[in-house]
């Protein structure tokens, strides 16, 4: 649970300071854990990774390439100058995705500096803010129909 409630915190915080929703976050983070890679690596995967996407690059498609270079094939990352060694780990192969990724660094600070990227953040925080909102009426309602149940039960 304190893994989760860390990678909650960091969906939260990297959604505040770039252009990367807390759902794409939560999403890229599902992903990711479905490769095997534990709450920490990802912690410290996740802002390597905005990095690179911040770079015009789809996120989605820049985890599925990373899950695949974990996994041991380099594909789209080769073009990057990955190379992966045929039966190395998967820690091995993460580490050599991460060095690759700390090249990027600088992308999101200067998306989120144009105006362009301000609108995004904005954007993001208003689609928080209404999910939130959402599932505070949800909770409401429900609660409420179990009291008029309780009330008007026999």
């Amino acid at each position: 649970e304190e893994a989760l409630a860390r990678l909650n915190e960091q969906q939260q915080q990297l959604s505040e300071t770039s252009t990367f929703s807390a759902g794409d976050l939560a999403t890229a983070q599902a992903q990711l854990l479905a490769f095997d890679l534990t709450a920490k690596e990802i912690e410290g995967l996740l802002p390597l990774l905005l990095e690179y996407a911040a770079q015009g690059r789809d996120l989605n498609q820049v985890v599925s390439q990373i899950g695949s270079a974990v996994e041991g094939s380099a594909g789209a990352f080769a073009k990057q100058g990955l190379e992966l060694d045929k039966g190395a780990t998967k820690a091995e192969n993460l580490q050599k995705v991460v060095e690759l990724l700390s090249r990027s660094q600088g992308a999101v600070a200067e998306e989120v500096e144009t105006t362009s990227g301000k609108f995004k953040i904005f954007q993001n925080a208003i689609a928080d803010f209404t999910e939130s909102v959402g599932a505070g009426i949800v909770t409401f309602v429900r609660d409420y129909i179990a009291i008029v149940k309780d009330v008007f039960s026999p």
